[in-house]
């Protein structure tokens, strides 16, 4: 018996982690959102609940600014970070966002947080406007079929359509009871109910039995072996007038002969496009006000969330002034029979080359470091000549950088440099010529 008490435990722990772990699973990832909007809901009513609130957010603007992608399904509604989903629905072209309020008390406020940008599974739904979303004719007739639809129904409303086909077939919710309605062929019918929350409604027939389930509990069974036909267009989440609209659909489903015929939900877009690839299209219209006049929704923040990062860039992408070594000139680092201006011509100049190569170093690229050293030697030879306390002269600078030059252009004519080795000084020459004043007297 003590084990059996155990085993029972073990498997209500497991069933408790598995459905935590599947709520967090099926829930929105916003670890990397780049973007969140912080949106203040505003109740100047009584308490409410299932309730809706637009906001003023221009989703166009926000595709041009990378906010959201253009299909605008990268963002996500939280409670805040690490909270609970919140069902909502971006505005198409000038349309206003929507966001469900599940509860508010009277005279309050609370927050919602868009996350933006990075984000995957927000659950994003579609918000019903006056006559909600048109389909084509889809017969149901003598066929077996599947029925189902899923989104936020309040079941003391009157007249909720959630699927209506004229006088063929509908889905409906009134005051406590759902009935499906086969034309004057039947009905199934669920009464007593009264509930406001997401739920799942489905009606099946196979063969002559049909069947209405709510939230897979069966509500009805009857023998109904055909539904009537007509040329009139299938409406979902509405009957194509106004007032008829349920608060919000998640998707809607429908299986002929075992063969998936429709499937319906949101996206951003004039038409919902059918995912069973049977081109049963929706167009939908969408909610642009408020559930209540009372609720109201303003934007208050908007705040980057991604850290500043500097890019990294391999070495070889940097730019190079010098892009190629120069022919090294004859006997440059080697002995000549006929002595030359050169390394190996001075003593050691064959002992040096010999360290460098030991080393792994390229004496070749010395040549700039030797031009450049003569470059400034000449210039500081110069500055000394001219300079003179005693005679209140102080020795000229711009003598001094000529100088320098000329070592320089003689290295360049001899190819021992490249000619951009001769801008800095010649850039140097010209500013002290424009800006050129008179020395002051030597203290």
């Amino acid at each position: 018996m003590k084990t059996v008490k155990i085993a029972l435990a073990v498997v209500g722990i497991l069933a408790v982690l598995w459905v935590v772990f599947y709520e967090i699973a099926m829930g929105s990832d916003t670890d990397d959102a780049i973007y969140k909007t912080t949106i203040e809901i505003t109740n100047t009513g009584t308490a409410l609940t299932g309730a809706s609130a637009n906001i003023s957010l221009s989703t166009p603007d926000m595709i041009n600014a990378g906010t959201i992608n253009s299909t605008a399904d990268n963002c996500a509604m939280l409670t805040g970070a690490g909270g609970t989903d919140i069902p909502f629905m971006p505005g198409y072209d000038t349309n206003p966002w929507i966001t469900f309020v599940d509860s508010i008390s009277g005279n309050a406020t609370l927050n919602h947080y868009l996350y933006s940008s990075g984000v995957t599974g927000g659950n994003i739904v579609y918000f019903p406007g006056d006559g909600g979303a048109e389909i084509a004719d889809i017969e149901l007739a003598s066929f077996d079929f599947t029925l189902t639809w899923k989104g936020y129904l309040d079941t003391s409303a009157a007249n909720v359509y959630l699927a209506y086909k004229g006088s063929c077939y509908y889905l409906r919710s009134t005051t406590g009871t759902i009935t499906f309605d086969n034309g004057g062929f039947g009905s199934l019918t669920a009464a007593g109910l009264s509930f406001a929350r997401e739920t799942e409604i489905t009606v099946n027939r196979t063969g002559n039995t049909e069947q209405l389930w709510i939230d897979g509990v069966l509500k009805d069974t009857d023998t109904i072996g055909t539904t009537a036909n007509g040329g009139a267009l299938l409406y979902i989440c509405g009957d194509g007038g106004a007032g008829n609209e349920p608060t919000y659909m998640e998707y809607f489903e429908l299986e002929i002969s075992g063969v998936q015929t429709c499937y319906i939900d949101w996206e951003y877009g004039a038409t919902f496009t059918d995912d069973s690839g049977n081109g049963n299209d929706a167009t939908p219209v969408f909610r642009t006000t408020a559930s209540d006049a009372d609720l109201s929704a303003d934007v208050i923040s908007q705040e980057g969330l991604a850290t500043a990062t500097s890019p990294t860039a391999a070495s070889a992408d940097g730019w190079n002034m010098v892009t190629t070594t120069l022919a090294e000139p004859d006997n440059l680092f080697t002995q000549s029979a006929t002595p030359t201006f050169g390394i190996g011509d001075i003593d050691y100049g064959e002992l040096i080359s010999d360290r460098a190569d030991y080393a792994g170093q390229d004496p070749t690229n010395w040549q700039y470091i030797f031009a450049f050293s003569m470059a400034i030697a000449a210039a500081i030879f110069i500055f000394a000549r001219t300079h003179s306390t005693r005679m209140g002269r102080r020795g000229s600078l711009l003598l001094s950088v000529v100088s320098a030059e000329v070592v320089l252009i003689v290295f360049y004519l001899w190819s021992s440099i490249s000619g951009l080795a001769l801008i800095p000084f010649a850039i140097i020459g010209m500013t002290m010529v424009i800006w050129k004043k008179s020395p002051a007297p030597v203290d």
